[in-house]
């Protein structure tokens, strides 16, 4: 094509097809004069001497008015002649034959930075990145402007460019939808919906590693279950705990539990994780007392071979809590000695013939609900004793008078049997089942104790004895 245009002794760079573009200036009031003060003979002396002169119109009505970067109405006659102007001060505006691929390296340059690093950095990070480099390309097309004449564009492959970040960040957005529903989908089986949209907010929580906490177990397992699996063959069975566990875990989830995993016949809990909650002892008490209540309901609409009890062992400890497993699989759990006295105490609820069995800091943490002092315990595979509670009611159980005369009987009780006062003790074993509400099921746990008294009475114990039971049970 077309590169240049010789006029005389002068040279006019044009583009391909013998096109110029226009370094446009200011109209200047004194390079024009009315033509009709001219044929009156009253214009400028010698302004026309010498002088390159262009006849054209400004008027609106005869359709010859331009629009230039500087003036949105320019009559064409000066076009014509800031092109002269040009030609004769050799001043001109120039696009390089290699601005069309340096703008389309700076297109794809910039577009592949930020499709690399809007996935790392992220889209507020990535448009800072952005609103740089294209104020930096703004910057230098000026200047090239401004020093050489050159004219490259900066404006249309910035804006190629925000059309990618806009594109990318709507990809990376449902990208990241996609992994908040696979959380929910992953996690919404064992976990509350709040603890499940924590999750989805926070994906990268998802990683194998754990943290220490304090945390509150349950285990609640079905009493009786081998005589119930023994009359059912497996659909039936199967069909038998799936509508048991379902209203079981919805009372958990609906109080902030976490479902840790179901054994059998057994359902694993868990409190304070992911999400951390003060009264996580108390939501636990609570959730076991509801549990029962549920249970309640559950029987009522069975048959009597099809009804079972529930024994619950609440626990409160410091524990390892997160993913743990594999590379391959792994399981939002908990790990620590507090687990294992959790499963423990639900064993204790079968022996002295009480629901639910709690551990001394839930008993602490949860000292407004109806708590009664057991025994103290050696469980399996432990040497130092903890005292454990049977859970048998609210706070509003715990208020009333007649609980408090019970209960401080029960107490005297224990401190007669601890301190080997027999007779004592079993007349407190008497006065303490008399005392006791009518509606708790305690005539199991004040006959254990009675067969102890006896058995003590005609075996005592050595000088070293403390009053610890040692359970040889898991």
């Amino acid at each position: 094509g077309v590169t240049h245009v010789k006029i005389g002794s002068r040279v006019v760079p044009t583009d391909a097809n013998g096109r110029v573009w226009v370094y446009y200036a200011p109209d200047e009031a004194s390079t024009w004069i009315p033509a009709w003060r001219v044929l009156e003979g009253t214009g400028p002396a010698g302004a026309l001497h010498n002088a390159i002169v262009l006849v054209g119109t400004s008027a609106s009505g005869l359709r010859d008015l331009r629009t230039t970067p500087l003036s949105p109405l320019t009559a064409g006659v000066s076009v014509h002649a800031q092109m002269i102007e040009q030609v004769l001060d050799g001043q001109f505006l120039l696009r390089p034959d290699w601005a069309d691929g340096a703008e389309l390296l700076y297109l794809i340059l910039l577009g592949l930075a930020l499709l690399i690093l809007l996935p790392r950095l992220g889209p507020v990070w990535c448009a800072a990145f952005g609103a740089i480099a294209v104020g930096a390309a703004m910057g230098a097309s000026w200047y090239a402007f401004s020093h050489f004449h050159w004219l490259l564009d900066a404006v249309m492959p910035s804006l190629a460019v925000l059309l990618i970040y806009l594109l990318a960040s709507f990809a990376a957005f449902m990208r990241t939808e996609g992994e908040r529903r696979r959380v929910r989908d992953a996690f919404g089986r064992y976990l509350s919906p709040v603890l499940v949209d924590q999750l989805a907010r926070h994906p990268e929580q998802l990683r194998l590693g754990g943290e220490s906490r304090m945390m509150t177990l349950l285990f609640a397992d079905i009493r009786g279950f081998s005589r119930i699996a023994e009359r059912m063959d497996a659909q039936a069975l199967t069909q038998f705990m799936n509508a048991f566990l379902t209203p079981m875990t919805r009372v958990i989830l609906e109080n902030g539990g976490t479902v840790d995993k179901y054994i059998g016949d057994c359902i694993m809990a868990f409190w304070n994780a992911p999400l951390e909650s003060a009264a996580h002892a108390q939501q636990a008490c609570g959730v076991a007392l509801a549990m029962q209540k549920e249970l309640v309901a559950w029987n009522a609409s069975k048959p009597e071979e099809d009804r079972v009890r529930l024994g619950i062992g609440v626990n409160t400890g410091n524990c390892c809590v997160g993913n743990i497993g594999s590379e391959q699989r792994f399981d939002y759990s908990v790990l620590g000695d507090p687990v294992n006295l959790a499963s423990r105490l639900e064993s204790l609820s079968r022996i002295y013939g009480v629901d639910s069995v709690v551990g001394p800091e839930t008993a602490a943490a949860a000292s407004a609900l109806l708590l009664l002092e057991l025994d103290l315990v050696t469980v399996k595979g432990k040497t130092q004793p903890v005292k454990v509670f049977a859970l048998l009611g609210d706070a509003d159980q715990a208020a009333k008078p007649e609980v408090a005369a019970w209960r401080a009987a029960h107490d005297r009780m224990l401190h007669a049997y601890r301190n080997k006062e027999w007779e004592e003790a079993e007349r407190g074993c008497a006065a303490a089942l008399a005392a006791s509400p009518k509606d708790l099921p305690l005539a199991k746990l004040y006959a254990l104790y009675q067969e102890r008294i006896r058995f003590h009475r005609e075996h005592p114990p050595g000088a070293d004895w403390n009053g610890v039971w040692v359970s040889l049970e898991k």
